[in-house]
């Protein structure tokens, strides 16, 4: 799959670009240089990052986030403390929807440029 920031906040493109830098496990070699400035990672799901469980974190610094929550089907608020966690955490309901709500399809038809 390939992610596009075309439509979406700037945020979610660095979401999901940080999240192919700091995994190499996932990304590995399939992490490909489009252009001069941009990157695309090929994985076998674009729900892997929807799929993982909500997760606070470790610290107490509080701030309402968003995560999906794959067994609902849809994007809940949750209290992020600020540090730790996981990839499963986006500013906006918005973002959140762009990445994981599968309806309609081509919403997952993704690249990172």
């Amino acid at each position: 799959w390939k992610f596009s920031c075309s439509g979406l906040n700037l945020s979610v493109c660095l979401h999901v670009l940080a999240w192919c830098l700091t995994d190499q496990a996932l990304c590995g070699s399939e992490l490909k240089i489009l252009y001069s400035n941009s990157m695309m990672c090929l994985l076998s799901s674009p729900s892997d990052v929807c799929l993982l469980t909500m997760d606070a974190g470790d610290c107490q610094n509080y701030v309402l986030m968003w995560f999906y929550d794959s067994k609902q089907g849809k994007c809940s608020r949750f209290w992020y403390g600020g540090c730790g966690g996981n990839e499963n955490r986006f500013t906006t309901q918005k973002e959140c929807e762009n990445l994981c709500v599968r309806n309609p399809p081509e919403k997952h038809d993704y690249a990172i440029a």
